[in-house]
């Protein structure tokens, strides 16, 4: 084993392992932290716009956006892209 490596056992069912004071990722190939998870949750939905939120609490839950078309023809309140996007098509 390297220097620098880490092993984690799991030997018995039922026992849980935390990693705990690890650096954030910067490779692909390393592990990230709930402090990136939760970043990226932010963004994803401040790029969806329409009031979506991260709850970034580490349970990762999403709140949909609410997109409000007035168009004629589709004019209604879609709680998706993919939604209000076929309705405008």
């Amino acid at each position: 084993m390297r220097a620098d490596s880490v092993s984690v056992g799991f030997g018995a069912g039922g026992l849980l392992r935390q990693v705990t004071n690890m650096a954030a990722g910067t490779m692909p190939t390393d592990a990230v932290d709930l402090a990136q998870l939760d970043a990226g949750g932010q963004s994803a939905a401040a790029w969806l716009g329409g009031g979506a939120a991260y709850e970034a609490s580490g349970t990762g839950t999403y709140v949909a956006p609410v997109y409000v078309l007035t168009s004629p023809g589709a004019a209604g309140t879609y709680n998706n892209v993919g939604s209000a996007l076929l309705a405008l098509d």
